[in-house]
């Protein structure tokens, strides 16, 4: 019984901390950020408009810059069966001491506030480099989506472009926006959150020690793309019949509903079906 005394005082100790961690306040009064009401840090905006979004700093009590949040957004066309496009915001982050950046998936000042508390960024009117590191680290996943989604944009102005496409496009279902909800229902492929269609179906054309291939099909039932899975090499091919192009990588496991729904998800967006 004991040897338990010291694991309750450790206990209790770690307890106390949380405590006073979750304890501990954080406001923005005048573009002054207050922890445990001692003034921190200013943030405040250094450009752009309700429109365009709003740019930000982050600076010291004394107006020395620490970070940089400069507002970005990735356009995505609407196509001619979606009734509007849509953007991707975000901010491109500079950190002043060290040179380094990041990308952010928070476009508010109020976010931006948060992010910095959660990651104990900046201290004692300084930024901490191993949170920031921490921070760059935690975003890299976000960089990845917003190169994709610069993709997607350049990809649908080149389709917009494209003479024939204004006819293929007239055989794909009227629909709200590309980045709608897309998902399976028995062989169906729905698009929409509150108002889903069904714009088309799949079946197996194929399944043998090779691969299985699927045809996608549009809802007049012509065929729109086809998906192969490689077995030994867990390969993924993706090809439009409109302009023969699409995508091929690889997936760390086999090719199952959740694959299958993430590769038709791809030719929803790309605007092939």
């Amino acid at each position: 019984m004991l040897n338990l005394i010291p694991k309750y005082c450790l206990l209790a100790l770690l307890v106390c901390i949380l405590e006073g961690a979750v304890a501990q306040k954080v406001k923005e009064k005048k573009d002054i950020v207050y922890l445990d009401d001692v003034p921190q840090y200013k943030i405040f905006k250094t450009g752009g408009s309700l429109l365009k979004g709003f740019s930000f700093a982050a600076t010291t009590l004394e107006g020395d810059t620490l970070i940089r949040f400069d507002f970005r957004a990735v356009n995505v066309p609407g196509l001619p069966h979606e009734n509007i496009g849509y953007f991707w915001s975000y901010f491109q982050t500079h950190f002043t001491k060290t040179g380094k950046s990041v990308e952010l998936d928070y476009t508010t000042k109020n976010a931006l506030i948060d992010l910095i508390q959660q990651y104990r960024i900046i201290g004692n009117g300084q930024v901490d480099p191993e949170a920031e590191d921490r921070l760059i680290e935690a975003q890299k996943a976000f960089t990845v989506s917003r190169i994709e989604m610069d993709s997607l944009s350049l990809a649908r102005r080149l389709l917009l472009k494209d003479k024939n496409y204004a006819a293929y496009s007239k055989t794909l279902v009227p629909r709200g926006r590309g980045d709608e909800p897309v998902y399976f229902s028995e062989s169906k492929i729905i698009s929409g959150g509150t108002s889903p269609v069904t714009i088309g179906t799949y079946q197996v054309f194929a399944n043998n020690s090779y691969g299985i291939t699927y045809h996608i099909l549009k809802k007049d039932g012509s065929m729109a793309a086809s998906v192969f899975f490689e077995r030994d090499k867990n390969r993924v091919f993706i090809r439009s019949m409109f302009d023969r192009k699409g995508k091929e990588y690889f997936i760390p496991d086999s090719f199952g509903n959740k694959e299958l729904l993430d590769a038709v998800k791809y030719l929803v967006w790309y605007g092939y079906i």
